[in-house]
């Protein structure tokens, strides 16, 4: 192996990662685009979170670990005697703070909505649907981030949270393009299905990796039941997918 995995981490993943990270906050401030600095500033927040918990604190060492074989776990060995576990995976997550910041800059500066009440509220410009989308992204890469860095039992509640929120605000998110679903309704089915997933998980933590499964399975069949109807020119309740309005 040329590279350790820390040296592949620190030396060649996180600089590549960090240059459209930079890219995007300085072009989305130069644009004043407060979508934008909320999402730096909820970034900072969490990853200084991350810092503090995992330096200062140490991951909470009287906590457990997650069980896992040997050394190595989800794809990636442990470092020894390290804060940071598995440092790739780590890194890695940073794409996560890319994306979603890359979709609250483009929320905050284009403007998409050709008609007075499109069927996709997502290309408003400024749309608070974009802005929900842009930072449940981004606090995938920290949830994650405290999961990789410790394997501990409490940050997998942390991982397993993020991902429930980004496909259940998917889920919900086309049903209520397909059904017309008022604000308080996609809220208040986004909220209760988010809570009741994370009270299973919290109570019985071995179910996290079937429930993220089958919430993964019904955004998928959703999504390819509307790509299929929009395809044979029958869209669902008019939704359609196109890759600029997607």
């Amino acid at each position: 192996m040329l590279l350790s995995n820390e040296e592949f981490a620190y030396y060649v993943l996180l600089p590549l990662l960090m240059i459209p990270l930079l890219g995007i906050s300085v072009f989305g401030l130069l644009k004043r685009s407060l979508f934008v600095a909320l999402g730096i500033i909820f970034t900072t927040i969490l990853v200084v979170a991350c810092v503090v918990v995992g330096f200062v604190y140490e991951w909470f060492p009287d906590v457990g670990v997650e069980e896992c074989e040997g050394e190595f776990c989800y794809c990636e060995e442990y470092q020894v005697n390290s804060t940071i576990l598995q440092p790739v995976a780590v890194v890695s997550d940073f794409a996560y703070i890319n994306a979603g910041l890359l979709v609250l800059y483009l929320s905050s500066t284009k403007d998409d909505s050709s008609r007075k009440k499109p069927n996709n509220p997502m290309v408003q410009k400024n749309s608070p649907y974009a802005l929900m989308l842009g930072l449940i992204i981004i606090y995938l890469g920290p949830a994650s981030m405290a999961y990789h860095s410790s394997i501990k039992i409490w940050a997998v509640f942390l991982d397993g949270t993020s991902m429930f929120l980004w496909l259940l605000f998917c889920i919900w998110y086309s049903l209520q393009r397909i059904y017309k679903l008022t604000r308080k309704t996609f809220a208040l089915g986004f909220v209760v299905c988010l809570i009741g997933s994370c009270l299973i998980i919290q109570f019985v933590p071995t179910v996290g990796k079937a429930m993220t499964a089958i919430w993964g399975g019904v955004l998928t069949s959703l999504e390819a039941v509307v790509i299929y109807l929009a395809r044979v020119e029958r869209p669902w309740k008019g939704v359609s997918r196109e890759p600029r309005y997607y």
